[in-house]
């Protein structure tokens, strides 16, 4: 994947979205997954603006916001 990052033209190159949904980062979508035994991940982390929203269709708004995120 890594190999697809680091290509030159960004309209072949995945998105900032798209890398987001990547596996790597699924432990951050994970509900119990936590900074350190006491601080857990922010309460902001899911909220994205209108404008990425709008990137985004069904599959990656599934993908990027868990469905415990209320």
């Amino acid at each position: 994947y890594i190999s697809k990052l680091l290509v030159y033209d960004p309209k072949i190159r995945p998105s900032g979205l798209q890398c987001c949904t990547q596996p790597l980062f699924d432990d951050l979508r994970d509900q119990n997954t936590r900074i350190s035994s006491s601080k857990p991940l922010p309460d902001h982390l899911f909220q994205f603006a209108q404008e990425e929203k709008n990137l985004m269709d069904a599959d990656m708004m599934r993908k990027l916001i868990p469905a415990w995120v209320a």
